[in-house]
């Protein structure tokens, strides 16, 4: 690791000022860093939600979603199964 480090010393200089210069301008300017990463995150959401939406209906013919969807409603009631099955309960 030292020499992917010694031999890329300059990248992580440039990094570490790009970093420090964009932190200080969220700083002084606190609504434009807002903006930036409301905006960011606004597009992260849209594409994570198409990609989401069109794996949904490519995988639905799938048998494995229907597995998982399954897997879920026993872990349901398994959980609410043994919660009223407290062994701790007065005799």
């Amino acid at each position: 690791m030292n020499a992917a480090i010694r031999e890329h010393w300059k990248a992580f200089l440039i990094e570490g000022i790009l970093l420090v210069i964009l932190g200080l301008a969220a700083m002084i300017v606190p609504p434009l860093a807002s903006l930036a990463v409301t905006i960011f995150l606004g597009w992260m959401f849209l594409i994570s939600g198409i990609a989401g939406l069109a794996l949904t209906f490519w995988a639905r013919a799938d048998a494995g979603l229907l597995v998982v969807a399954d897997l879920g409603r026993a872990r349901d009631r398994r959980r609410h199964h043994f919660a009223g099955a407290s062994r701790y309960r007065a005799r």
